[in-house]
């Protein structure tokens, strides 16, 4: 195989704020694989190269990135022998690091210099080539300090993470949860995840079909929610655009994005957007 990816627990202290830690190898040249599309996520990249392509613009990410959640299916390139490790960062994880907006990196990715004008972690001392396990140790154990003193999550991101995975749960109700107008729970929203409601739910949507179909192999696409679309066009669109393929080539092909959700429902991710993307 051309790549390795493992999925990393997170310590105890870290899991309000990162869902899962990874780590990929490239053992030959990557190019333009798709993923699902994804929760914000910070990067290290330890050795060789490694880049986003996010919405048709390619990005390289460098000694540490931060990639804002991605409202479409990311695709990624690697050099031969580069090793990346990798934070899922949670909303609350995300506003106690970057101290900005989520949206405003939404579908992008800068380097942390240029976000913070400094470095969160110092990598150079890690060798790459110890075992996946003691690379995302190694990374979290550098991260812990920057959370040492964060506030907890706010109770609102709980909210709408609830909203988010229930996918019975009607828009309405969001707002009176919430106890705010239509306008303010979309400003929330794009504040914390990155999006305003209605396209956080088609995101959740796509992607909770997308693991279910990756959960239980030769479950019907309408069986595993694609029911709930107003025909099947729009839901293999909707599929695509935050899968990256049509459900027939994810679930007859070993596409990237069902092994990633295969593979971070088995790394056991506490919390379900990191299941999720």
């Amino acid at each position: 195989m051309a790549f390795s990816l493992t999925f990393h627990q997170a310590p105890a202290a870290l899991r309000p704020y990162i869902g899962v830690f990874y780590v990929f190898r490239a053992h030959a040249a990557v190019e333009d694989l798709p993923l699902g599309a994804l929760m914000a996520q910070l990067n290290w990249v330890l050795a060789g190269d490694f880049a986003w392509s996010i919405d048709g613009c390619r990005r390289a990410a460098g000694a540490e990135t931060a990639v804002g959640a991605t409202m479409v299916a990311p695709r990624v390139t690697a050099a031969p022998g580069t090793v990346l490790v990798g934070a899922g960062v949670l909303p609350a994880g995300w506003a106690q690091l970057l101290r900005a907006p989520a949206f405003e990196l939404t579908n992008a990715s800068a380097s942390t210099r240029d976000v913070l004008e400094r470095r969160l972690v110092r990598t150079e001392d890690i060798n790459p080539f110890v075992d996946d396990a003691s690379l995302a140790a190694a990374v979290a154990l550098r991260l812990q300090p920057l959370y040492a003193e964060a506030t907890g999550v706010d109770p609102r991101e709980a909210l709408i993470t609830a909203w988010l995975v229930n996918r019975d749960d009607p828009r309405d109700r969001l707002h009176s949860r919430l106890g705010l107008s239509e306008r303010q729970v979309e400003r929330l929203a794009k504040s914390i995840f990155g999006a305003p409601p209605h396209s956080l739910a088609a995101k959740y949507r796509a992607l909770r079909i997308g693991a279910r179909l990756a959960l239980e192999p030769g479950l019907a696409w309408d069986e595993a929610g694609g029911d709930r679309y107003a025909d099947q066009s729009h839901f293999i669109r909707d599929f695509r655009r935050f899968l990256g393929t049509t459900p027939t080539v994810y679930t007859n092909a070993s596409t990237l994005a069902l092994d990633v959700l295969r593979r971070r429902w088995r790394a056991g991710s506490h919390h379900p957007l990191a299941v999720l993307g």
